[in-house]
């Protein structure tokens, strides 16, 4: 059974390679980031604050990495 710390951790996974493929460019942002977001924030992990900011951050990526 999955308790609320796996679902943590995982949400935390999904967002940290993200954060690794943003590196290397642009980030699709896909409905498992907003999921994760969602759970970190109503679990109390993240304030909403933070997951807005992670959610607009590939929409603000430089032009030249648009295709």
């Amino acid at each position: 059974m999955t308790n609320q710390a796996d679902l943590t951790r995982l949400a935390l996974r999904a967002l940290e390679e993200a954060v690794a493929e943003a590196r290397y460019g642009l980030v699709e942002r896909k409905w498992g980031h907003r999921l994760a977001l969602t759970w970190l924030r109503r679990a109390g992990v993240a304030q909403t604050w933070q997951a807005k900011d992670f959610w607009q951050r590939p929409a603000d990526q430089p032009d030249e990495h648009r295709g």
